[in-house]
């Protein structure tokens, strides 16, 4: 497993830079920088639409929704060597693929 690279800032492991080739809709970004805050502790998927849906009063999307924008950034971020683990005790949370990547 690579190297964890932590946040000079405040000591949480970064998750790597997104390739400029990689396109996220608004809703995409959202949940891929929620679940890169998180770093490799992750985030249930309840607490992930608490986080992304804060700003709604009426508590945001359907509970399923969650996955299908996972589904659609595990496409997209493979491409960056960058997978998103699903673990019924944790959640979800990003993981390197390739051994350049590192988190």
């Amino acid at each position: 497993m690579p190297a964890i690279e932590l946040c000079p800032c405040c000591g949480h492991p970064k998750a790597p830079e997104i390739p400029e080739s990689v396109r996220f809709t608004a809703m995409e970004q959202k949940v891929y920088l929620t679940l890169r805050g998180a770093g490799t502790a992750g985030l249930t998927q309840r607490r992930l639409m608490d986080k992304i849906y804060a700003d709604r009063i009426d508590g945001g999307a359907e509970y399923n929704t969650i996955g299908v924008y996972i589904y659609k950034l595990r496409k997209k971020l493979k491409s960056a060597g960058i997978g998103i683990e699903t673990s019924s005790a944790i959640g979800y949370r990003l993981i390197a693929l390739d051994e350049g990547v590192k988190f």
